[in-house]
């Protein structure tokens, strides 16, 4: 059996004869339709799903977030029409989400950039985390240093305590022997 699609080509072709006469429901239409839309480019499809008449500035391209009417009906309610009758409703309701549904696309964008300022800001924390243990290890050794310098000078002020109670011992045997010799 032959369709009514069978001349056509292209999916944005399939849509502008859908919003002629309306969608096909007959079998082999339906298939033919299945097959134009497996055969076009999903950047395509997107631009179709998307062209809601709208242009960007008044002689600009088609923009779905256009703020001016281009005087013509967009593909876009046409586009879903089909999508709808010839995938099932997961998968188009899944591309509407991800290519046509612009709160869902701009909460999509924006957790993009939240996870790129979170990893920026992840490698500041670790390269502030490493700053600070770079500075811990220098404090460490620097109070490890001062510990070191505070034990050697007890020492030294042990040893020269010692010296010194010597010297007194000396000066003590010298004085009791001079004591001695001049009695």
């Amino acid at each position: 059996m032959a369709s009514q699609y069978d001349s056509i080509k292209t999916a944005e072709e399939l849509l502008k004869e859908v919003a002629a006469h309306g969608l096909s429901t007959k079998p082999e239409d339906i298939c033919r339709a299945q097959d134009i839309f497996g055969r076009s480019e999903v950047k395509e499809l997107i631009r179709l799903a998307n062209d809601n008449g709208r242009l960007n500035g008044f002689d600009g391209e088609p923009d779905p977030r256009g703020t001016y009417s281009s005087g013509r009906v967009g593909l876009s309610k046409y586009f879903y029409q089909v999508a709808f009758k010839i995938w099932s409703w997961e998968d188009a309701t899944r591309f509407y989400n991800q290519h046509s549904n612009f709160p869902v696309i701009d909460a999509l964008e924006e957790n993009k950039m939240l996870h790129q300022q979170v990893k920026e800001l992840n490698g500041e924390l670790k390269r502030a985390k490493d700053d600070r243990d770079v500075e811990h290890r220098r404090c460490r050794e620097a109070v490890d240093a001062e510990q070191a310098a505070q034990k050697k000078i007890g020492h030294l002020e042990a040893e020269v305590h010692d010296r010194d109670m010597t010297i007194m011992e000396l000066k003590a045997k010298l004085y009791d022997l001079m004591m001695k010799e001049g009695k």
